[in-house]
C-alpha cells in the first residue's frame, strides 16, 4: 500500500464534486464527512434498475412457477444483502476501501482478491451495459457498439470525478427510477403482468433448480460485498455501524425485492426478447414511442451509467490493491478497452442473455464467497480492531494461509457448479477425468443444484483457520 501524502484528497462535504485524487490510502478523520442515510440512496439507486428486472425473471427460464420464484427472490436477496451490509459498516471505523482492508488477512496476497475483484468489475460493466446499450438503440437506432461508448463515457467521467460524484447521481437516479418503477409497478399490477406461471420441472429436479435459481440469487447481491466499504470509507469514524447496516440492507433489499418481482411478473416478454427484451418490456409498458417510454429509456441509460460507475471506481481501487499503481485517468482507459470487449460477448455472444447473466453471477460467487469468509472470520478474532496506517508503514505478511484457502475453497466449489459451461463439457465428453472438476457432482448428483457457492465459503473457512494459527495466537496490525 502506497503512503497517503498531501497530494492525496478527496471530497470534504456532501456534494464536493471537486476531483478526488485518493486512492487506498485511509482516510483521515478530519476529511469524514457524511450520513449513513446516504448509503441507503447509493444502494437503491445502484439496485433498481434493469439489470435486475432481469434477473427476477430467472426462475421461470428454470422451470419454476411464479410462486416459487417469489419466494426465493424475497428469501434470496434477504440473505444475499447481509454480507454487503456486515463488511459495508467496516468503512467508518478504519477509512480503508473494502479489498485493501483485505490486506489484514491476506498481506502480500492480497493480489490474488484484487485482481480477481477488477476482472469481475469489468465482467459487471459488461453485463449491465446491455441494457444502457439496449436503451441507447431504442431511443436512437444507432449501432449497439455506438451505446456501448456512450455508456462508458457516462461512467468514466463519474468515477474520474470519484466518491462523491458516485454517491450523489445514485441519489439523482433513485428517484428517477422509483417513478419509472411506480409506474411499472401499476402497470404489471393492472393487468400487464400474470401470476399464471407453472412450474416445468417436478421432484428431484425441481429441488435441484431451487437450489440453483435461489444461489443465483444470493449471488446476485452478495456480490456487491467486495466493493462495500469503498463507498462508506468517508463517514465519521464514530458513525454507527448499526446504522450503516441497516440503511445499506435496506437501500439493497427493497429495491432489489420490487423490482425483480415485477421482472418475474413479466417474465415471458423477457426472457423472449433477446438482449433487447428487459428494455423492450419497459418501454412497451411505458408507452412504447410515445413521450413516456422514451423518458423511460432515458431513465434505464442513466441508471447504467450510474451500476457501472461503481464498477469503474471499486476497479481503480482494486488495481492500486493489487500494486499496480496507475494514474486514475490510466485506469479508465485500460478499464474501458477491457470492459468493451466483454460488453460485446455479452451482446453478441452465441447463448441467450438469462443464460449469459447465470454462468457470470454463479460463477463470481465461487471466489467471492472464500474470500468473504477468510475476511469475516479475520475481523472477528481482532474484534474489529485495525490500524490502518501500519499498513502503509508496516512490512506485510505473506498472507499465504489465505490465498492458499481462497484457491481451494474456489477449486472445491467447481464440482458443486452448474453452469452450461461445465455442464456441456460433461455431457460431452463423459469420461474425461475433468468432468469430477467441472459440475460432475451437480449434473450427476443433485438434479442441477448449484451448492459451489457454500461449499467455496465453508471450504476457505476452515482451510484459513487450518493454515493461519500464528495470526490467531496474535491478530496483525493492531494498535
Amino acid at each position: 500500500m502506497a503512503v497517503g501524502s498531501a497530494a492525496m484528497s478527496g471530497p470534504t462535504h456532501d456534494g464536493d464534486l471537486s476531483i478526488e485524487t485518493r486512492g487506498i490510502e485511509p482516510v483521515p478523520a478530519n476529511a469524514r464527512y457524511g450520513r449513513p442515510a446516504k448509503l441507503g440512496t447509493l444502494w437503491f439507486g445502484v439496485c433498481v434498475g434493469a439489470p435486475n428486472f432481469l434477473v427476477g425473471a430467472l426462475g421461470p427460464v428454470f422451470g419454476l412457477s411464479f410462486w416459487q420464484s417469489f419466494w426465493i427472490i424475497v428469501a434470496g436477496n434477504l440473505i444475499g444483502a447481509l454480507a454487503q451490509s456486515y463488511v459495508c459498516s467496516w468503512g467508518p471505523s478504519t477509512g480503508l476501501a473494502q479489498m485493501e482492508m483485505a490486506t489484514t488477512a491476506f498481506g502480500r496476497a492480497v493480489k490474488l482478491p484484487a485482481i480477481l475483484n477488477y476482472i469481475t468489475n469489468f465482467g459487471w460493466q459488461g453485463f449491465n451495459n446491455v441494457f444502457g446499450v439496449a436503451a441507447i438503440h431504442q431511443l436512437f437506432g444507432v449501432p449497439l457498439w455506438v451505446g456501448v461508448i456512450a455508456c462508458f463515457a457516462g461512467q468514466a467521467g463519474l468515477a474520474l470525478l470519484g466518491y462523491e460524484a458516485v454517491h450523489l447521481f445514485a441519489k439523482i437516479v433513485s428517484g428517477v427510477m422509483m417513478v419509472l418503477f411506480v409506474l411499472l409497478t401499476v402497470k404489471i399490477l393492472g393487468g400487464a403482468g400474470t401470476t399464471a406461471i407453472a412450474a416445468t420441472v417436478h421432484g428431484p429436479d425441481l429441488t435441484g433448480m431451487v437450489l440453483l435459481t435461489f444461489i443465483a440469487i444470493i449471488s446476485n447481491s452478495f456480490s456487491w460485498a467486495p466493493y462495500a466499504s469503498d463507498y462508506s470509507r468517508y463517514l465519521p469514524a464514530n458513525t454507527s455501524r448499526k446504522k450503516v447496516f441497516l440503511w445499506t440492507f435496506f437501500g439493497c433489499v427493497t429495491a432489489l425485492i420490487w423490482v425483480q418481482l415485477l421482472g418475474l411478473g413479466v417474465a415471458a416478454g423477457i426472457n423472449n426478447g433477446g438482449i433487447s427484451g428487459t428494455t423492450a418490456v419497459i418501454q412497451h409498458l411505458m408507452g412504447g414511442n410515445s413521450l413516456l417510454g422514451l423518458l423511460s429509456m432515458i431513465a434505464v441509460f442513466m441508471s447504467i451509467v450510474s451500476v457501472s460507475s461503481l464498477d469503474y471506481y471499486t476497479g481503480t481501487l482494486s488495481l492500486q490493491t493489487a500494486g499496480l499503481h496507475f494514474s486514475r485517468l490510466s485506469v479508465l482507459a485500460i478499464t474501458a478497452v477491457i470492459s468493451f470487449t466483454v460488453s460485446m460477448w455479452f451482446l453478441y455472444g452465441g447463448a441467450d442473455l438469462p443464460t449469459r447473466a447465470e454462468n457470470f453471477l454463479l460463477f463470481i460467487g465461487y471466489w467471492i464467497a472464500p474470500w468473504f469468509g477468510i475476511i469475516v472470520v479475520d475481523w472477528i478474532r481482532r474484534k474489529g480492531k485495525v490500524n490502518a496506517m501500519l499498513l502503509s508503514t508496516s512490512k506485510l505478511h505473506s498472507g499465504i494461509p489465505a490465498a492458499i484457502a481462497l484457491i481451494v475453497g474456489f477449486i472445491a466449489a467447481l464440482p458443486f457448479s452448474n453452469t452450461t459451461i461445465g455442464y456441456n463439457y460433461v455431457t460431452a465428453y463423459p469420461d474425461s477425468p475433468l468432468r469430477f472438476l467441472l459440475g460432475w457432482v451437480s449434473t450427476n448428483l443433485m438434479h442441477g443444484a448449484d451448492l459451489g457457492f457454500p461449499v467455496s465459503c465453508i471450504v476457505g473457512i476452515l482451510v484459513y483457520i487450518t493454515l493461519d494459527r500464528e495470526g490467531f495466537r496474535k491478530p496483525r496490525y493492531m494498535d
